[in-house]
């Protein structure tokens, strides 16, 4: 009966993948012993070491659900110790504790609940060692002398696989850094040698970890933790570069995206699919670095996983925004048909909610990538139209809490709210009402923006004006 108990405790761990951490047959595993190993030294041993770990996991626990548990096994031991109830009684005390025990809530600093879980569960280990029968101590002697070897060896060879990664995975990352940061300098040639070695070198990172005698290092706490981090690490940096050496080879010769105005549609739109790739790498990349558990890392690789994991926070909402961006490009660009856009040029000279009024405007239509101003001036320009028109802006509400700014006269107050959808609407509307002609979209520029555009054409010579 008791080794019945013993194997259900193990098989509910195992099962629910109790530790948040678990995530290979090596977790798991250790889960269904760790269940079972307590549940049965918990019908050999005193009862004062159950009640010890029974109460100490039902304190641990609060608030999560499992208090429930641990509170259900704290009443079953006292029983037990009450009542002389059987053995089994007392295995399904500890039984039910570790279920709680596996799934502590998080408390205090970085390694507080492992240090609450072994003061629990070890007395109860020790003393279910001393009153097990003899033959039980020898199977016990024999599996930790057997565990004692099997870290030493499984542990060494995962050091001396670390050793061999380590280097290629600092030399990749360092090569693959340095290419995306120096793309706008070198050529596209070199940036893809670059990004080509820096794959071959996390490839080989990555072969140096994959050997069979690797992974049950997994197990061995410490260790485990940083086979794990440069496992994901290499693969996460072959995939990354991979697709970069493929961006880069296909803008190395590539002709100009846009010349004299025209946008090149059909170069833009084979864009589409290594951008998806991309972006997807990178969402991949980020969900699995996030996911690893840093507190056991030593602080320089836990300063390099925190680094990589806030870049690529970073990056891969830009790239899954640019591949939305591209995916929408042909109606954007006016293939199927021309698309207006007015654009409005801020001043926060004069501050709105939005940060600036409009100072100036610019009408531009673009046909299948080809972009034509239309019409441009000086915002007040449209006052007088606009007051004409006598537009309804807004809905009641918006007019109540906005109205103040009369932007049905005023055509430079439309950025009066801090929400750029409702002025880019506001705007739409008021255009629409002062010149007759309805926009696809709006486009505001400050001050801010126009220098970032600039960083990207290069300076813009402006004809003297005339006096």
């Amino acid at each position: 009966m008791v080794a019945a108990v013993a194997v259900i405790s193990g098989l509910v761990a195992f099962v629910s993948g109790a530790h948040p951490t678990a995530s290979s047959w090596v977790d798991f595993a250790l889960l269904f012993l760790a269940g079972a190993a307590v549940a049965g030294a918990s019908s050999r041993a005193t009862n004062p070491t159950v009640l010890w770990m029974t109460a100490i996991t039902t304190l641990a626990a609060v608030p999560s659900w499992w208090t429930i548990l641990a509170a259900a096994g704290f009443l079953l031991a006292l029983f037990a110790a009450a009542f002389r109830l059987p053995l089994w009684a007392s295995a399904a005390s500890g039984g039910l504790a570790v279920q709680a025990l596996l799934r502590l809530p998080p408390i205090g600093p970085f390694g507080t609940c492992s240090a609450i879980a072994a003061a629990a569960a070890v007395p109860v280990l020790i003393s279910g060692y001393i009153h097990c029968q003899s033959s039980a101590k020898r199977f016990w002697r024999l599996s930790i002398t057997s565990c004692v070897i099997a870290v030493v060896l499984f542990g060494g060879a995962a050091a001396l696989a670390l050793l061999q990664a380590a280097p290629k995975l600092t030399e990749g990352a360092d090569l693959a850094q340095g290419a995306v940061q120096q793309a706008d300098q070198d050529e596209a040639e070199v940036t893809l040698v670059k990004l080509q070695k820096a794959k071959r070198l996390f490839s080989q990172a990555e072969d140096n970890l994959q050997p069979w005698w690797v992974k049950p290092s997994f197990a061995i706490p410490v260790v485990g933790q940083h086979v794990r981090t440069a496992s994901v690490a290499a693969s996460a940096g072959s995939s990354l570069s991979s697709a970069a050496a493929e961006t880069a080879k296909k803008l190395d010769g590539a002709q100009s995206l846009v010349t004299e105005g025209q946008v090149d549609v059909d170069l833009l739109n084979s864009y589409r699919p290594m951008i998806d790739r991309a972006a997807v790498e990178l969402e991949i990349a980020e969900r699995s670095i996030s996911q690893l558990t840093s507190g056991w890392l030593i602080p320089p690789v836990r300063r390099q996983v925190f680094a990589l994991t806030e870049r690529l926070r970073s990056a891969a909402p830009a790239a899954s925004t640019t591949a939305q961006i591209l995916a929408t490009t042909d109606g954007l660009l006016g293939v199927t048909e021309p698309r207006n856009y007015l654009v409005l040029a801020t001043n926060p000279s004069e501050t709105r909610e939005l940060g600036g009024f409009v100072g100036g405007y610019v009408l531009i239509q673009v046909s299948n990538g080809a972009v034509e101003i239309v019409q441009s001036g000086k915002a007040s320009e449209l006052n007088d139209a606009l007051a004409l028109a006598k537009p309804t802006i807004g809905s009641p509400d918006f007019a109540d809490i906005y109205g103040r700014y009369q932007m049905d006269k005023y055509f430079n107050n439309v950025t009066a709210t801090p929400d750029f959808p409702v002025d880019a609407q506001v705007a739409g509307d008021a255009f629409a009402a002062a010149t007759g002609t309805q926009v696809d979209g709006v486009i505001l520029a400050d001050p801010t923006a126009v220098a970032a555009l600039l960083q990207l054409t290069g300076p813009v010579d402006i004809p003297a004006a005339e006096r």
